[in-house]
């Protein structure tokens, strides 16, 4: 499957708003559920299990660096965003000064982490930063509700 997600960022995130948002995705990677029916519940009796960045170890979320993976045969791409990344030279930015980068999780179970990080991102950084998905409100809608219950924040992001 090729399902995916995609963000654009600035060069650089406001380094203030970067500790609160991790903070709050700290908060959202330990209110997880054991099983999860995002993006369109393909994997809803596969347990929601993450790793780091290769599908070993443990997620990695930093005052720099936030990435993860699924566990073993749920791991699909990583999860990278980081707060002020090393471009590569070819690399460049849109006509609003964003970058591009995705991930493909092919709807396996670790995708809510994935949407609720990229929902948080939109909340601390507005219109500095663009989310959209392969996905529509209905694969979007647990990741929705997850968040506003566990941080008692309305939702920003519009797929």
């Amino acid at each position: 499957m090729g399902y995916s997600h995609f963000y654009r960022t600035p060069k650089e995130l406001n380094k203030e708003k970067w500790l609160e948002f991790t903070e709050e995705v700290k908060k959202l990677r330990f209110s997880l559920p054991k099983f999860t029916d995002t993006a369109g519940a393909c994997y809803e009796n596969e347990p929601l299990k993450l790793s780091g960045r290769d599908g070993e170890g443990e997620p990695h979320i930093t005052n720099k660096t936030i990435w993860f993976n699924g566990e073993g045969e749920n791991a699909h791409e990583s999860f990278v965003l980081e707060r002020k990344p090393q471009r590569a030279e070819h690399e460049q930015p849109d006509a609003k000064g964003l970058f591009f980068d995705c991930c493909k999780t092919a709807r396996k179970p670790y995708d809510l982490l994935v949407c609720l990080v990229l929902i948080s991102l939109k909340n601390h950084f507005g219109d500095k930063v663009e989310v959209s998905s392969d996905g529509d409100v209905d694969d979007w809608k647990p990741a929705v509700q997850h968040y506003e219950k566990v941080t008692g924040k309305k939702s920003t992001v519009e797929v």
